[in-house]
């Protein structure tokens, strides 16, 4: 692809408004929205808002078509998003504590509140004059709308999973994880009930000397009943409950166990039944005189307090996202990481030509064969090994690491395959035959990131901390220090043929990073919030860049810059000038960690891929040609 400096700003003029609005300066489009957070009607049914990582979406109820996008500028990667009762205003609350109140009209903000941590309940009172929020810094807070201050804060044990206002607004009723819930007399500011769950705690022991007890319970949605008269409390993670108890004598009226994970709970209008929403998309019907399961045929959309289902085109995952030009710069893929797939868009369009989603694991890479095929990279995990796939419409190999791996990296000509392993070893394989060829050993840690030469003669490898992973019966993994926790800083230069170890590069943390200048002259490595530079001909160091703390880094096709990203709270882009050693510019938009680099293949574009779940593209003509 070949864009002309001068049209490259309006080249996205054919893309979708979603794709061109709110954009950081420097950007000319983005690719998908932050996954989906959570999601809010309004009081009049005609608005849909979701709350992403990267702003609120707004949507048509009825015609499913965008809005606008709004909350974007001043805020973090947002968890929550409520509207007002007369629905003109919303609040969003995002990772980092912070709830901000929002005018619908007109987009700006009018005021803002703080917790010292993520915000995972925000509710209205009913007459519009105070919000209740839950935190997991283990707080709930009332705030006055009017005054912006806060009337008092209730502390629990653990984090505040949910918080609601009783019908007639006198009481509010907060659940923790804590396994515990309670009532609070707002004009008082007196507690009135404690309601306490069973807890699910489990001890592991991660060496003779240190065992450490994990929270697997804990209570989270609550709902008053329509009349006031009931509060039902909802088990999470490990706690199957749910739980039925009088406001005016406290008392526990019954109690069911299910047989699945449950995500929330609504009474009926008419406070006869109530509805379990179970974190699989099934409902139940119990009656609340007894508690006794109703047979029904009913769908969630007909209660409307649960989640609502959403015919919109708004890609559900927010995690982080790795990003590759095609060869011929036509095309941008997408590895989703966290829903495990990969995505074909058209740079002229900007619209998705091509989704494979059918892969087992841990999706890790992906990678352009010399054929101009989209390729990814995916782990699937094991108690004792770790199966590495090679897949694109349908798996062509699988590659088999005994143990975790953390890592993995293809040569330029798609012949050959390393892995990088929590044993501390690194394995080349034959991609034709599936077969390993050299086991390279050294590294005191687990290896945690690899790089091919261009030409494919070299790998180079970095070692990091010393874990030990446990896997229990139920699934659950935990990863803990072992020994003296011995810390790798080095990165080992291989001869992918021999075998051989022909140089380590000593550095002053764990190496992150890696990657080749396109000639192979340099290499770069990425430490915490340094980056070095180093000569491939003597292997010694000739520059140190003190950057943002480090997240990711990649050469532009031409050599002359190196692309560093930053990790939250220095989720920036910076420009180095690599014959100047100067940072040229620095670029800001992503909410959190920038994950991947992409230059297209002239050197005009830059895609960044973000754990906001975000893709930009940058115009990097001022940046990387002269004039």
């Amino acid at each position: 692809m070949s864009i002309p400096d001068q049209s490259l700003k309006a080249f996205a003029a054919n893309y979708p408004r979603e794709n061109t609005v709110c954009l950081p300066p420097g950007a000319v489009a983005r690719f998908e929205k932050g996954g989906i957070s959570d999601v809010a009607v309004s009081p009049d049914e005609n608005l849909i808002a979701i709350a992403s990582r990267l702003g609120v979406w707004l949507y048509d109820a009825h015609t499913k078509d965008f809005v606008s996008l709004m909350a974007v500028e001043d805020t973090g990667l947002l968890s929550k998003v409520v509207f007002s009762p007369d629905g003109t205003r919303i609040v969003t609350g995002d990772w980092d504590g912070k709830i901000t109140l929002w005018d619908l009209k007109t987009a700006t903000a009018l005021a803002t509140y703080t917790h010292k941590g993520y915000i995972n309940s925000i509710t209205f009172s009913p007459n519009s004059k105070f919000i209740a929020t839950g935190s997991r810094d283990a707080t709930a807070t009332l705030w006055n709308i009017e005054t912006g201050a806060a009337c008092f804060t209730i502390t629990h044990q653990d984090s505040v999973s949910s918080t609601t206002f009783s019908p007639d607004g006198t009481l509010l009723a907060t659940s923790s994880s804590d396994a515990t819930a309670t009532l609070w007399h707002i004009d008082t500011e007196e507690i009135r009930w404690t309601f306490t769950h069973e807890k699910h705690e489990e001890s592991v022991t991660f060496d003779p000397e240190y065992v450490e007890t994990f929270n697997r319970g804990g209570i989270g949605d609550i709902a008053f009943s329509p009349d006031g008269k009931y509060v039902a409390t909802v088990g999470q993670r490990m706690d199957y409950c749910t739980a039925l108890w009088d406001v005016e004598t406290g008392e526990q009226l019954w109690c069911v166990t299910h047989e699945k994970p449950i995500e929330t709970v609504a009474f009926s209008p008419d406070g006869t039944s109530m509805a379990t929403y179970y974190e699989d998309d099934t409902v139940s019907v119990l009656r609340v005189a007894d508690g006794i399961l109703i047979p029904h045929t009913i769908h969630a959309e007909k209660w409307r307090t649960i989640k609502r289902p959403l015919s919109i085109d708004h890609d559900k995952d927010g995690w982080g996202r790795r990003v590759r030009f095609s060869p011929d710069g036509k095309h941008l893929a997408e590895l989703k990481m966290g829903a495990n797939s990969i995505t074909l868009w058209d740079i002229n369009t900007g619209k998705e030509i091509k989704e494979l989603d059918e892969v087992r694991g841990r999706a890790r890479t992906l990678v352009f064969s010399p054929e101009g095929d989209c390729l990814g990279l995916s782990c699937t995990p094991d108690p004792e090994y770790d199966t590495v796939e090679l897949w694109d419409d349908e798996k062509r190999a699988s590659f088999t690491h005994s143990g975790h791996v953390n890592t993995v990296a293809m040569a330029p000509d798609g012949m050959c395959l390393a892995t990088g392993g929590a044993d501390k070893t690194v394995k080349l394989w034959h991609v034709e035959t599936q077969q390993c060829f050299h086991t390279l050993s050294g590294h005191i840690g687990g290896i945690v990131s690899l790089a091919f030469s261009p030409d494919g003669t070299l790998l180079v490898s970095a070692g990091g901390e010393n874990w030990e992973i446990q896997t229990h019966a139920d699934g659950t993994t935990y990863i803990f220090s072992v020994g003296d926790y011995l810390v790798g800083r080095t990165a080992k230069v291989w001869e992918v043929a021999t075998g051989k170890n022909i140089a380590t590069l000593e550095g002053s943390g764990v190496v992150r990073g890696i990657a080749f200048s396109p000639d192979g002259k340099h290499l770069a490595t990425g430490m915490s919030e340094t980056v070095t530079l180093w000569d491939t001909k003597t292997w010694h160091p000739i520059a140190t860049l003190d950057t943002v703390n480090f997240e990711s880094l990649a050469f532009s096709p031409d050599g002359s810059r190196l692309l560093i990203g930053g990790t939250w709270p220095e989720q920036r882009i910076q420009v180095w000038d690599i014959e100047t050693r100067e940072l040229i510019v620095e670029l800001s938009g992503h909410k959190s960690d920038v994950e991947s680099f992409a230059f297209s293949p002239n050197n005009s574009l830059l895609a960044s891929g973000g754990f906001d779940g975000v893709i930009y593209l940058w115009d990097m003509i001022p940046y990387l040609r002269d004039g």
